[in-house]
């Protein structure tokens, strides 16, 4: 499930170079939009539960909504500007790094060594995979931020995904996320009247709201629930070959062919190393 949560973001990044050219905030609403839409009825069997947010879940939910997804995504697409989607990948496939750090205080325990080694495999995978790829300052930057919102998608939404699951939480982050991009895109975009968008970008939403939003949210959280942050945090590293594979079939820049196959080796050592080996898991 993790793994083809963050194949699938990887492919989403790809996809977003289709939409740097429209508003922003904009595009973001609708994507988040149509997730909410469908995971509402999706998310129907749990919220047949009486659960109830406490005033700590309502801060990891606006966190998760106001980082995760709605940081994460606009400063995915202003760094897709001044850089590749690979570049922006294995900034952002250093995410296992902060998780298996941070992550771990998140419940209450302390961070251990094997995960932490694990992470800087994987980071050195990504590194090794994407290293010769450009990128201007400004993608950088915006690559970091992207990076610590993908972070926090993870880190905060760790004790609200066992207690409402992952289809409710999948739901209500989008839904939060939508309207936030709705009010931002009046206040910030006013002059940019509704988009008139071509077939790729339409193909390029629909693969974000569907696969990414719903279908890669919903895996990342069921993966989530199941085993420790820092274990399934590793996963992101795998966001660099989803968005290496899916800008070779769209036929972008693929990058050096050696490299590639030496840092999805290391991808591999670092998962099972961290996660595959580690308490049966």
């Amino acid at each position: 499930m993790a793994a083809f949560a963050t194949l699938t973001v990887g492919a989403g990044i790809t996809a977003s170079t289709y939409l740097i050219t429209i508003p922003v905030f904009q595009s973001q609403a609708i994507r988040y939009g149509v997730g909410a839409i469908i995971l509402y009825f999706l998310a129907r069997p749990e919220r047949s539960k009486n659960l109830k947010f406490s005033a700590k879940d309502k801060f990891y939910l606006f966190v998760v909504s106001a980082f995760g997804l709605v940081g994460f995504s606009v400063a995915s697409l202003e760094a897709l500007k001044s850089a590749t989607a690979p570049s922006v990948a294995i900034i952002i496939g250093a995410a296992p790094v902060l998780i298996a750090i941070i992550g771990p205080f998140i419940e209450n325990r302390r961070p251990t060594i094997r995960p932490i080694i694990s992470a800087g495999i994987v980071l050195a995978g990504t590194t090794i995979i994407e290293g010769a790829s450009k990128a201007g300052l400004a993608g950088i930057l915006w690559a970091i931020f992207a990076l610590f919102g993908d972070a926090s998608f993870s880190i905060f939404s760790v004790p609200l995904v066992k207690k409402v699951g992952p289809y409710t939480l999948s739901f209500w982050t989008t839904s939060i996320a939508s309207i936030s991009l709705i009010i931002i895109h009046f206040i910030f975009e006013p002059s940019k009247p509704p988009n008139t968008f071509t077939h790729q970008e339409i193909i390029a939403l629909v693969f974000q709201g569907l696969f990414v939003t719903v279908g890669a949210f919903v895996a990342w959280y069921i993966g989530l629930a199941r085993i420790r942050v820092e274990l399934v945090g590793l996963f992101p590293g795998l966001i660099p070959v989803g968005a290496l594979v899916s800008a070779l079939i769209l036929g972008q820049n693929g990058g050096n062919p050696l490299a590639d196959v030496i840092g999805i080796a290391l991808l591999g050592v670092g998962l099972y190393f961290g996660a595959i080996r580690s308490v049966g898991q």
